[in-house]
């Protein structure tokens, strides 16, 4: 099962926090790390409100019309 991990970086000791996988793979992270860790436990708890019922919005275009992805520089 999928758990959200709740630490501290090593750069800036801001707040951050990771959905991982069993196999501890990082599923999600949050493009920024919290201040304090009041803020961070409190976007863990909206994640698991928001994601709990989360459907799937696919707005890529029809297999016919997709581009190749290219690698970025």
């Amino acid at each position: 099962m999928a758990k959200f991990v709740l630490f501290q970086d090593e750069e800036y000791f801001q707040f951050r926090w990771q959905l991982r996988d069993d196999r501890g793979n990082v599923l999600a992270d949050p493009p920024k790390g919290f201040m304090s860790y009041d803020e961070c436990e409190k976007a863990i708890r909206n994640m698991k409100n928001v994601t709990g019922g989360a459907t799937i919005d696919d707005q890529t275009p029809p297999v016919s019309r997709r581009r190749q992805p290219r690698i970025s520089p």
